[in-house]
């Protein structure tokens, strides 16, 4: 029966509730059924029939239609089956909006925002203490470690699932050791309670182990739960380090199709041998790897073909020049014969059995397209990092693990050859033009993969940093991708492609720093629909003058829509298809006769 198998229907509450049911001997839940339901009654605490008819006028509200719409349509809807979850669901709306315009732009309003969550005792828990930790990530990646540890011990005050959450207590230990406090980050990792005691939290403490036996110990937990081989080092007198990791030889795993694993490298000839040894040892045997050196002046390509004598499967191709990690995959793609394609970085390591239970994973279902592995950034000699900025998850999903059936290549094409986030893109891409479930991300308590986390990277230069997936060239990117998937979703025909890249910044292309002439640099809210209206007035008046665009989010603007960042309304790619139009950033490099604020 549907409403005995929900959850929602609470026998024993239902009695308490309604104390008539005891005196008519009837099992409570065919009383609900029979007359329960009628008389509009709630089945448990998780649903209220009222609210939800009142909330949604477009649910009849008498005769239990409403537990039964909610039963067949509104759960997988994502509609609300109580005040509380109503109240919680809001609150938590208003927590993602400023956090997006918290890294968009919008510090001082939406600090206050946070703030003021945090401090309403009429918000429910989970709102307040979501409120405080966002505020704690951002004091922190503003260097205000201090403050940040404060605000996670006040969130210690409130109930057991919260003072005792991971999501609080991880990044505390992070802040205390960073601190030099390796006890107290240990004793905050053990009052975490039993119940969220998961991956990330073995992670930390191997951060926190005093030998490599130790690390190693903790980390093989991970690998046990899975049945995959433990880890070990090469050379056991030498540091735990992406160079000094292995598994025991791995026995051969079924073999499906081959694979082309396509390693982009620039001057990697520091970290190629450890890529490749991951890559040659895995236990899924067929595989082609494609090594694409990005005309590297460090003796990375010669490296390559010298271990290409020891493994046939391992292809060297040189650029001519240097055109960046995307174009470098591209001449991979079109090298590639295999039935399955994926990528890897020439400075990472993966286990042996990472490809083997990817494409276990991807050939299980038909309608499956790709699937993404989680790895964990590390700096020297084994220290797992939260990237960017402070984070209870210590685990991410890796874009560059995406392993995909070679179809979508040949239907979608490959990768934009832009800056950063392509990998993104193609993922999205993928999801577009295969619909919802196309793509899965597996094991996602386990890293399959580490990844070096080097501060000198294109991740932490200020133009293409992951900061700017809010706002900045990766907003840009991000928000015109998104237009293009929704606009063509089965992929971009050729004069879409062309449309497509006349409207991304310049500096997203290698070789490219941004730097334009304008006659007219325009600082707007491209998410007003307004603004971006007054913009596409002046570009239409004036055809011949070249206008540069600016994102500037205005505060007073109360319409915006966000989702991980601020959403550009849907007018502003209008307006980039003029040709007179172009973004301006970053937009220090702009040099315009004139500059008006709207």
């Amino acid at each position: 029966m549907l409403i005995a198998q929900s959850g929602l229907f609470d026998p024993d509450w239902y009695r308490a509730a309604y104390p008539d049911v005891g005196l008519t001997g009837i099992d409570p839940l065919r009383h609900f059924v029979k007359y329960g339901a009628d008389l509009g009654r709630r089945p448990g605490p998780g649903f209220d029939p009222a609210f939800y008819a009142a909330r949604y006028p477009d649910v009849e509200p008498d005769a239990g239609a409403p537990l039964w719409h909610y039963l067949q349509h509104g759960r997988t809807e994502g509609r609300l089956p109580t005040p509380e979850a109503a109240r919680t669901h809001d609150g938590m709306v208003r927590v993602r909006r400023a956090q997006a315009e918290l890294w968009g732009g919008l510090e001082e309003t939406s600090e206050a925002a946070l703030g003021a969550l945090l401090d309403d005792p009429d918000q429910p828990e989970q709102v307040r203490f979501e409120a405080g930790c966002q505020s704690v990530f951002w004091l922190d990646f503003n260097g205000k470690d201090g403050e940040a540890q404060a605000l996670l011990e006040r969130l210690g005050g409130m109930s057991a699932p919260f003072a005792g959450a991971s999501a609080r207590l991880i990044p505390l230990s992070l802040i205390l050791s960073r601190r030099g406090a390796e006890r107290a980050a240990t004793d905050a990792l053990a009052a975490i309670r039993p119940a969220d005691r998961g991956a990330d939290r073995v992670l930390a403490l191997a951060n926190l182990a005093t030998d490599d036996g130790a690390r190693l110990e903790l980390l093989n937990t991970l690998y046990a739960a899975h049945d995959l081989a433990p880890l070990r080092r090469i050379d056991p007198v030498r540091p735990l380090g992406l160079d000094n990791i292995e598994t025991a030889p791995c026995a051969a795993a079924k073999t499906i199709g081959k694979v082309s694993v396509i390693v982009p490298a620039y001057e990697a000839v520091d970290t190629i041998d450890t890529a490749l040894r991951g890559l040659c040892r895995q236990s899924y045997r067929d595989l082609e790897i494609i090594v694409v050196d990005d005309a590297s002046t460090d003796g990375t390509f010669d490296r390559v073909k010298a271990l290409a004598t020891n493994d046939p499967r391992i292809v060297p191709l040189r650029q001519p020049r240097n055109g960046g990690a995307y174009a470098a995959r591209n001449a991979g793609l079109e090298r590639a014969t295999g039935d399955f394609i994926t990528t890897h970085d020439a400075d990472d390591w993966s286990h042996p059995e990472k490809i083997a239970r990817q494409v276990a994973a991807l050939t299980g279902d038909p309608a499956r397209i790709g699937v993404i592995a989680h790895w964990a950034r590390i700096r020297p000699p084994l220290k797992i990092t939260s990237n960017w900025r402070l984070s209870p998850k210590l685990l991410q999903w890796s874009h560059s693990s995406f392993l995909f059936r070679r179809a979508a290549a040949d239907r979608l094409g490959g990768w934009d050859a832009v800056k950063v986030s392509g990998d993104m893109e193609y993922i999205w891409r993928v999801e577009a033009a295969y619909g919802p479930g196309s793509v899965q991300r597996i094991l996602p308590d386990v890293p399959l993969a580490f990844a070096l986390d080097d501060a000198g990277s294109l991740t932490r230069n200020p133009l293409t940093h992951v900061r700017t997936t809010y706002r900045g060239l990766r907003h840009y990117y991000r928000e015109i991708c998104r237009y293009w998937h929704r606009q063509a979703p089965g992929g971009l025909a050729p004069q879409q492609q062309a449309l497509k890249r006349a409207m991304l910044p310049a500096a997203i292309w290698p070789g490219q720093d941004g730097s334009l002439r304008a006659d007219l640099l325009i600082r707007a809210d491209c998410c007003d629909p307004r603004a971006v209206a007054e913009m596409a007035a002046l570009a239409e008046q004036a055809p011949a003058r070249q206008i540069a665009v600016s994102h500037r989010p205005d505060p007073g603007f109360v319409g915006r829509r966000t989702g991980y960042a601020m959403e550009f309304d849907e007018t502003f790619f209008d307006l980039l298809r003029r040709e007179n139009v172009v973004i301006a950033c970053p937009e220090e490099k702009v040099e315009a006769t004139e500059t008006l604020s709207l």
